[in-house]
């Protein structure tokens, strides 16, 4: 059986790591993998979503609510769920994941298309490569996101997270 390799070229050549998921026709290592995923994430969709908010084009966003997390570390991580109950699972995941308390600074209605709009707005602040996609804050960040409050959703997957601490 033969090893495969990464199609991908770094800037020093190619990139001679094995590779180990197919992304659409072509075999790749995990850290190009990532960066497709990447390049997909930031340049496309959110680049995307965000023209069409700003020609008027979206008249609902997808289902769901995008929440803006303060991390145990001090950053904000911004991200959707479908439901409440979903939304109070990505809670308590991210406070194992990251070793601490992890704080609901904002919820607002949209899914999908919400976080992809977020994502763009705050991209100035994104931390590279960090653990999840995290935002590095600024005052002016965190009094925006404060000002969008925590919808219904948002406040039920609090009660529900109580309720799976007690």
């Amino acid at each position: 059986m033969t090893t495969k390799m990464c199609v991908a070229e770094n800037s020093s050549g190619p990139c001679k790591s094995r590779a180990t998921v197919k992304v659409g026709l072509f075999w790749v290592c995990n850290f190009h993998r990532a960066a497709n995923w990447n390049f997909y994430r930031e340049v496309l969709r959110d680049r995307l979503i965000w023209q069409m908010n700003e020609n008027d084009c979206i008249v609902r966003h997808t289902y769901g609510v995008t929440y803006f997390f303060r991390l145990p570390n001090g950053n904000i991580k911004i991200g959707y769920a479908s439901n409440a109950k979903n939304l109070a699972h990505r809670i308590q995941e991210l406070s194992s994941l990251h070793g601490g308390k992890v704080h609901m600074l904002a919820a607002v209605y949209g899914g999908e298309s919400m976080e992809a709009l977020m994502h763009y707005k705050y991209k100035d602040h994104k931390i590279v490569g960090s653990l999840g996609e995290q935002f590095k804050p600024d005052p002016v960040m965190i009094e925006e996101i404060s000002n969008l409050g925590i919808v219904p959703m948002g406040i039920e997957a609090l009660k529900i997270l109580k309720e799976m601490r007690n």
